[in-house]
């Protein structure tokens, strides 16, 4: 059996490790909830559940993978966490609401601008993610968030739209480079 997401992270938030093995006692049907982890960062502080999250690999990819999704209620997570964020943790929180706009441009251009610099989350992929470890694979991938990017028509969000847009073809540059030197 494995373990919900939310018991594993209320066993790290705590600092109670205790016996995983005793897995049965473990309630399997919860999962995890974007609500939930605001309301921990809003008791605990953004700082105290970004370690929690970033110590247990399985939990933060899984943190990772629903930010990506682009769904609101996960960007909004990823703004909650990014005070707390620091070296490593924080690149990877921008490289997820950064895959996030393949899925869900508006969204991203919505609630993350205001919290994430665009040259931060419009940057291309993360290179050192096998999902993205060929220029193809990286390219590929950077051409999908700009055509994302150029269905969002609200006038609202255009100039930062544009912005990000740019941003991303500047990525294919670097993308081009970093892959010839390999």
């Amino acid at each position: 059996m494995r373990p919900s997401l939310l018991v594993l992270f209320l066993i790290i938030a705590v600092g109670c490790v205790g016996d995983l093995r005793k897995q049965n006692q473990i309630d399997n049907k919860r999962n995890v909830n974007a609500s939930e982890i605001i309301d921990e960062i809003q008791k605990r502080g953004a700082k105290a559940v970004v370690k929690a999250f970033y110590e247990n690999c399985d939990l933060w990819n899984e943190l990772l993978r629903r930010i990506a999704s682009g769904e609101r209620e996960w960007i909004e997570v990823a703004i909650y966490l990014k005070p707390g964020a620091d070296a490593g943790a924080s690149e990877m929180l921008n490289f997820a609401v950064g895959e996030a706009i393949e899925n869900a441009p508006e969204t991203v251009l919505k609630a993350a601008v205001e919290n994430y610099d665009l040259k931060e989350i419009c940057c291309g992929p993360d290179v050192d993610d096998a999902r993205y470890s060929t220029y193809s694979k990286a390219l590929a991938t950077t051409k999908r968030r700009i055509e994302a990017l150029q269905k969002v028509e609200d006038e609202a969000l255009q100039q930062n739209r544009d912005k990000c847009i740019g941003n991303l073809q500047e990525a294919i540059s670097r993308l081009r480079r970093f892959f010839e030197n390999e």
